[in-house]
């Protein structure tokens, strides 16, 4: 059995924190490691505990019950030996982080349904940047919908996925094609303000409902087969501590590289420097728009 202090002499040269690191530790030497800590690691565990010389192991539960062990890591003392072996945090960690899962899903789904009701409920409120806030809202509520129950369970069964394979093909889907639908939606409904702003008199006809509704439903068209090979490369991968949803492709694989690098681009850094470019039209647009009204206005003053 590796001694668990040789992996925090590493985490020093790295500058790795020692507890993620202990914790790694902890599950490759399950179940051993977790019922015997050597001396030497004890003294890395809790440096100011002096143990009799005969002492050459130690159970953790036994080493959790001395004061000067009473400053090891919360998620290391509060938890109890089974949850430390699947690498599961405390229980109070794990409320705490369920709460603030469930609360940032349930406000944005519930918020971005509003936007929506309103939208179609109100009259009047169809208009071109209203359609696409709708996408974007629809987008946002397919984000939390997918994303949330994956984190949850990764939070209370880090070491079992338990959606199995078609769980692991749509959560992974889901996502992406929300993300990118979601950028493409802020990229159309910036250029349309572009339009509007810029050139007022040709936004009349060029930014129309249909138009807006038919771009929107380019948009989710494009990204629905643009996304659709995540729903073959997810599967489901079992191992000695368990199984988790990852991926059939490797990150050194050529293939996930062309994808990851592709979507990078494609969605993040290309709208970034648009989004650059189009506001800084805009600003300088309203600028020197500012500067002839306050000319105008001068010479009527002096006329």
């Amino acid at each position: 059995m590796v001694p668990l202090s040789e992996g925090f002499s590493s985490a020093q040269s790295t500058n790795i924190p020692s507890p993620c690191l202990l914790l790694g530790a902890f599950r490759q030497q399950r179940p051993k490691a977790m019922a015997n800590i050597s001396a030497a690691d004890v003294e890395w565990l809790c440096p100011s505990l002096k143990l009799p010389a005969d002492v050459v192991k130690l159970d953790l539960q036994d080493l959790l019950k001395y004061p000067e062990c009473a400053g090891m890591p919360t998620f290391l003392a509060g938890g109890s030996l089974s949850e430390l072996d699947e690498g599961i945090y405390a229980m109070h960690t794990r409320i705490l982080m369920t709460f603030i899962f469930a609360c940032l899903s349930i406000v944005g789904i519930v918020g971005n349904v509003l936007v929506i009701t309103v939208v179609f409920k109100v009259p009047g409120m169809i208009t071109p940047t209203n359609c696409y806030l709708v996408s974007l809202a629809l987008s946002d509520c397919l984000f939390f919908i997918a994303a949330t129950p994956t984190e949850l369970s990764t939070l209370h069964l880090p070491s079992d996925y338990i959606f199995g394979s078609i769980g692991c093909s749509l959560f992974s889907y889901l996502p992406y094609l929300a993300i990118n639908t979601s950028s493409l939606s802020i990229a159309a409904f910036t250029i349309e303000r572009f339009i509007g702003i810029c050139y007022p008199i040709q936004a009349r006809y060029i930014c129309t409902v249909k138009r807006a509704k038919m771009i929107i439903a380019g948009i989710w068209s494009f990204c629905i087969m643009y996304n659709s090979p995540w729903l073959y490369l997810a599967t489901v991968k079992e191992d000695e501590e368990g199984s988790m949803c990852g991926f059939k492709l490797e990150r050194d694989n050529w293939t996930y590289k062309t994808i990851f690098f592709g979507d990078f681009f494609a969605f993040y850094v290309f709208p970034m420097f648009l989004y650059m470019i189009i506001y800084g039209k805009i600003a300088f647009t309203l600028k020197k728009n500012d500067i002839r009204h306050q000319v105008t206005k001068k010479s009527h003053s002096n006329n």
